[in-house]
């Protein structure tokens, strides 16, 4: 049964690669960065000795739930991510989620 209200804490960091462009005049800044959003889904826990010692799986973005949560660039309002990725779910119920 799901608990319609309870939080789901999402962690949230942002990892900058590099400054790609800095264009003073008309206030840009173009990067190469990576977000990655990590929870804990309760739903998805299991017992890792009850499955071959299998502690963690890559599954479809798609097939579960994620937070609606992407940054996106104010000019041309677009993420330029690729959010159709696998996410890395743990045995104990944390995913990982780097679109």
């Amino acid at each position: 049964m799901v608990n319609n209200a309870s939080t789901v804490v999402v962690e949230v960091s942002l990892t900058l690669a590099s400054i790609l462009a800095v264009d003073d005049k008309n206030q840009e800044l173009k990067t190469m960065s990576w977000l990655q959003m990590t929870w804990t889904d309760y739903r998805l826990k299991w017992n890792p000795r009850q499955y071959d010692n299998i502690r963690k799986m890559n599954v479809p973005s798609a097939a579960l739930w994620k937070p609606d949560l992407l940054p996106y660039n104010s000019r041309s309002h677009e993420s330029g991510m690729d959010t159709d990725v696998d996410c890395i779910v743990d045995s104990d119920g944390r995913v990982t989620y780097i679109p």
